[in-house]
């Protein structure tokens, strides 16, 4: 079965005809193509939308301002030993999150998010040190 078969089968399984459905994609190249193929009017996501305009903020306001840099680089440095030293990750109410390298600005709230709930104990833990 091509790929033209294969659209044409989806369609008809729900009843639609080619032309005049409005449906809604993300960026992939290959839902651009595919609904190329059929002239089919795509709307990109909101949700899409959203994280690119807020990843885009997030790394204008770091690139502009360099206390907000230098607080972003603080932050991930402070969660980077708090991973590696041992016995400090299970001690914090809530463990210290991070690393989602494809929605970055949702990593970034994560880690202050959860640094902000850890903080308290982890000045304990920091000064016992």
């Amino acid at each position: 079965m091509n790929i033209w078969q294969e659209i044409t089968s989806i369609f008809e399984s729900f009843n639609l005809s080619f032309g005049d459905t409005p449906i809604v994609t993300d960026q992939g190249s290959n839902m651009i193509s595919a609904f190329n193929i059929t002239q089919e009017t795509r709307l990109p996501g909101m949700a899409h939308r959203s994280n690119i305009t807020s990843k885009m903020v997030w790394s204008r306001v770091n690139a502009k301002n360099p206390i907000f840099a230098a607080f972003n680089l603080t932050i991930r440095e402070l969660c980077k030993f708090v991973k590696q030293t041992n016995g400090i990750q299970e001690k914090l109410p809530k463990t210290l999150k991070g690393g989602c390298s494809t929605r970055p600005w949702r990593s970034y709230f994560n880690i202050h998010d959860s640094l902000n709930t850890s903080m308290e104990q982890l000045n304990i833990i920091l000064r016992e040190r």
